[in-house]
């Protein structure tokens, strides 16, 4: 007859078990859009997140997001020309998620528009200059006027 003993045991920690590895959502970020989304997670500033998607389904689950009622991310990117796009699917704290070999799907929709009369807008020196240019013509003007007047 073989008896077993066991030995109770306990393990301490600084905190709870995080068995769930506190991932809340998956961020899918890209080389496209660097200032365009600003992040809280640092500090406000901005990042280069392309969308954030929800997890709504039970561990080992497939998440699948559906645009709902024209309900589509956009994101108006200041890029005049692509030549390659890099895409990384990460949790809130920008680490990349491993999926043990498996891999996802995405699908972009790039919409791109011409916008051929853009103007360089005038600094505030600019114009301040400009009015003072006016300013003295119409002032060169008056006086003009005064001597033929004489």
């Amino acid at each position: 007859m073989q008896v077993l003993f066991f030995e109770e045991t306990f393990l301490f920690g600084d905190d709870v078990a995080d068995l769930t590895n506190s991932i809340r959502s998956l961020f899918i970020r890209t080389n496209l859009s660097t200032s365009s989304i600003l992040d809280s997670h640092i500090g406000g500033g901005f990042s280069n997140i392309l969308c954030r998607v929800p997890i709504n389904t039970d561990p080992g689950g497939i998440i699948n997001i559906q645009p709902v009622n024209g309900d589509v991310h956009k994101l108006l990117l200041k890029l005049k020309t692509i030549t390659n796009i890099s895409i990384r699917l990460t949790n809130q704290k920008n680490t990349t998620i491993n999926l043990n070999g498996l891999t996802f799907d995405i699908s972009l929709k790039l919409d791109f528009m011409e916008n051929k009369n853009l103007t360089i807008p005038t600094t505030l020196r600019e114009q301040l200059t400009e009015f003072k240019e006016e300013q003295e013509e119409k002032l060169k003007l008056k006086e003009l006027e005064k001597k033929k007047k004489k």
